[in-house]
């Protein structure tokens, strides 16, 4: 996870083929509880809020690139909400 100076963040990603053998599946393991998640119109990019109040409580997923970037490196409170600027 790009994260800057702070901690390590243990956010795995791995791809998974489909049963039935069209596609892929990529599954994100962030070991939190996501309280909100919001697609990019564009489709590439996924953002993530979970239920606590720590500095990694809100990560931006790049799906093409498998990455994972936590945005702010200290938290004020809890999220209630995200949302990607129209």
């Amino acid at each position: 996870a790009d994260c800057g100076d702070q901690e390590q963040v243990k956010i795995k990603w791995r791809r998974e083929e489909e049963k039935s053998g069209t596609g892929h599946r990529m599954v994100i393991d962030v070991k939190k509880r996501m309280k909100s998640l919001v697609w990019h119109v564009k489709g590439d990019y996924l953002a993530a809020a979970s239920t606590d109040s720590t500095s990694i409580s809100v990560q931006i997923h790049r799906v093409s690139k498998a990455r994972t970037h936590i945005p702010f490196s200290k938290s004020k409170g809890y999220v209630q909400r995200i949302a990607f600027h129209p």
